[in-house]
């Protein structure tokens, strides 16, 4: 039986385009509620943001978020 080498999978090749993507954003946060992050940034002035689907790393100001939430919401 032939083997072929197709290279990497569908999927591991478009996973940085795929629903799973995160996109970094550079912001200051302005509030934040139980469930919410109140932020801004560059293009943006005010975005809430759920807590639930992003990350948050204080010491350097960004938010990892998903890439359609951020399409979404607009986010550069």
């Amino acid at each position: 039986m032939v083997q072929w080498n197709l290279g990497p999978t569908w999927a591991d090749r478009t996973r940085t385009h795929g629903p799973n993507a995160i996109k970094p954003i550079l912001a200051k946060l302005i509030d934040q509620r139980p469930k919410a992050f109140l932020i801004s940034t560059a293009t943006r002035d005010r975005v809430w943001l759920p807590k639930k689907l992003v990350r948050h790393d204080a010491e350097k100001g960004i938010f990892m978020v998903p890439m359609w939430l951020a399409n979404k919401k607009l986010l550069d």
